[in-house]
């Protein structure tokens, strides 16, 4: 799995480079972002097609999604490039996407699936009282249905009373949660 997502990593960054030299920011950044996306949502497929999942296992795709997350800085904008892709710091011909020139990554504005893929290696590496605080008191709701974080539990812990009260409660809760699964 490491080499491959590697060898994934590398190819991403040398289309990145190729294309960088002949589209507008908003083109290279949609088509950067949709390889990044197919990334994503490999990684969350692949998680959700287990039928468990031991804290050996969890750890090592956690790694590796923090491998992935180090194309964040590709995302950051510089004003060179953006002013370069349309004239007018990215907001050119009306198709260039209004760029806020801070040093924050825009990844997840290109690749709709980032967010969540970074959240699931924060649930692949938490115990109950993370997962807990993240689906209460964070925005794991956002990301993930009610479903999926039950599911996510049940692949990654024993059944047993914590469990269990805690997936009671998730089902129970009122928090506003995302719509559209992977």
């Amino acid at each position: 799995m490491e080499q491959g997502i590697e060898t994934v990593i590398i190819h991403i960054r040398k289309m990145s480079e190729t294309w960088k030299k002949v589209l507008s920011y908003s083109a290279w950044a949609s088509a950067v972002g949709s390889l990044v996306n197919t990334v994503a949502k490999k990684i969350i497929s692949d998680v959700f097609d287990r039928d468990d999942l031991g804290a050996d296992e969890a750890n090592i795709i956690a790694e590796l999604i923090v491998k992935v997350t180090a194309l964040d800085d590709l995302f950051i904008p510089d004003s060179q490039s953006v002013q370069n892709s349309s004239g007018k710091n990215g907001t050119g011909n009306g198709d260039d996407v209004e760029m806020d020139l801070g040093t924050a990554p825009l990844t997840a504005r290109f690749a709709d699936k980032w967010l969540k893929m970074q959240y699931l290696g924060e649930v692949l590496q938490s115990n109950l009282a993370n997962i807990r605080f993240l689906w209460f008191e964070s925005s794991l709701s956002l990301e993930f249905t009610k479903q999926e974080v039950v599911d996510l539990i049940l692949l990654s812990f024993e059944n047993n009373p914590h469990v269990r009260g805690l997936i009671k409660d998730i089902k129970e809760s009122e928090v506003k949660e995302m719509d559209e699964q992977w």
